[in-house]
């Protein structure tokens, strides 16, 4: 079983580096900032599935630059471990879709790359693909410094056009399933099984004072809440892309502390297991 290092493309520079944005985004954001929050969103993801963080699952800091990433994951790599870095593509305003890139003339990391996008491309409907590509045929015809450049398995994945609405709208809108699919794909390619539980402690909610009759559920000591209960709120989910979202039984559920942002208030009444919104 190996361990997975991701790696958010760019860096936010600090002491002595200097700062590396990225690509600018139509939203007026930066390469650097999307592929952060989708890294986090990702990491959380992995964690939900009992993939334990500085264990089995490492980050890389975002304040370094390309060379210190590749020393900072060779220094902690070991045989069997999988690197991944997120990227956000740029170019004309129409172009879509994601591409993921692999060390030339290796069929195996071929493979691999095909396993990680084709997972992406299943979880976010309307994301296009534009396949598994060999690294000498990115920007840079030499072959790509993460994909050649480390002692352990690594591909490097350019998740959308942060050039075009679609894309980005799908991004904001979308990241947990952004996360999920890259989770799906990260989790065979390591060969880690995760340890996620059969079920959840059930939890009351009760909302503007009443019991509703629909139960959340607790996990990891995060109340979650049915998506649907969210309506009597009057919550507009879509202004939470980087909400905690999980599927279990067939219902989605959205972590209540997260309704915050949007001025709901969340309460803990730990005598009587019992969530409350208002």
């Amino acid at each position: 079983m190996g361990r997975i290092f991701l790696s958010a493309g760019h860096n936010l520079g600090k002491g002595g580096v200097q700062s590396d944005p990225g690509a600018p985004t139509v939203l007026g954001t930066t390469e650097t900032n999307e592929m952060i929050k989708t890294r986090d969103l990702l990491v959380r993801e992995l964690e939900f599935r009992g993939v334990k963080k500085d264990q089995d699952l490492f980050s890389v800091p975002d304040t370094i630059d390309l060379k210190s990433t590749l020393n900072w994951i060779n220094d902690r790599a070991r045989s069997g471990d999988v690197a991944l870095e997120l990227h956000g593509n740029a170019g004309p305003a129409s172009a879509r879709g994601a591409e993921i890139f692999y060390i030339d003339g290796n069929p195996q990391r071929k493979r691999d790359a095909e396993l990680i996008l084709n997972t992406l491309i299943e979880a976010v409907p309307g994301l296009r693909s534009r396949g598994a590509k060999p690294d000498t045929i990115s920007q840079h015809e030499r072959g790509l410094a993460f994909c050649r450049q480390l002692r352990i398995s690594s591909l490097l994945i350019e998740l959308c056009f942060l050039s075009n609405d679609e894309d980005m709208k799908l991004l904001n809108e979308h990241r947990d399933k952004f996360a999920k699919g890259l989770a799906d794909g990260l989790m065979k390619w390591s060969n880690q099984t995760g340890d996620i539980p059969d079920s959840f402690p059930s939890i009351d909610i009760e909302i503007k004072g009443q019991i509703h009759q629909n139960k959340g559920i607790l996990v990891n000591n995060n109340s979650f809440i049915p998506v649907d209960l969210v309506a009597p709120l009057s919550i507009d989910l879509t202004k939470l892309p980087d909400a905690r979202r999980l599927k279990h039984g067939n219902i989605d559920y959205v972590r209540a502390i997260d309704l915050q942002q949007l001025n709901v208030s969340v309460a803990w009444d730990n005598q009587i297991k019992r969530l409350i919104l208002n």
